[in-house]
């Protein structure tokens, strides 16, 4: 029996050193893999805004599972959390994101992000998809004529006797 309780409390303490060394392990993995997601998010944001900066912290930075925050500085003004932002910087800020998480995949979908962004953050954004097309495929939904003015081609879909059809342009001598 006290053999059996010796190998018991044995393994125990290798079940517990392995748990010990996966949770290392993970928070590692995980920490890194935000701070390279934040490294990419500070440079789209940049791209975006024309300067600033952004980053990702966690709430509690001794919880994984706290909660992330994303903490964003547009040029001229003070560093505020995400949901103290104006509605077109939120949106800025959401597409960097999602391009952060997105980095080196080969398509990208966005369904009228640009509907909160006036004139001139559309032309940053237009840029910045412009650069995102040469490494993937990029297809934007928007009625932005900006957005439409820096695209290679536009399809269009337009109702005729009761059934659609769909027009497709391309766009010659574009805003490049």
């Amino acid at each position: 029996f006290k053999e059996r309780v010796q190998t018991l409390e044995r393994e125990k303490r290798e079940i517990e050193t392995l748990i010990a060394d996966i949770e290392r392990k993970k928070r590692e993995r995980f920490l890194s893999t935000m701070e390279a997601v934040s490294a990419e998010l500070d440079r789209r944001f940049k791209q975006l805004f024309g300067g600033g900066e952004a980053k990702l912290s966690l709430e509690d930075p001794e919880d994984l599972s706290s909660g992330l925050l994303i903490r964003a500085r547009p040029p001229g003004k003070e560093p505020k959390l995400l949901d103290a932002l104006s509605g077109g910087e939120k949106t800025l800020v959401a597409i960097a994101f999602i391009l952060a998480l997105s980095a080196g995949r080969p398509v990208y979908l966005f369904d009228e992000v640009d509907a909160a962004l006036d004139k001139p953050n559309s032309e940053r954004l237009a840029g910045l998809l412009r650069e995102i097309a040469r490494e993937g495929q990029v297809i934007v939904i928007s009625h932005n004529e900006e957005l439409i003015r820096h695209a290679d081609r536009v399809y269009g879909v337009t109702m005729r006797g009761g059934s659609s059809h769909v027009l497709a342009v391309e766009l010659v001598g574009n805003a490049r």
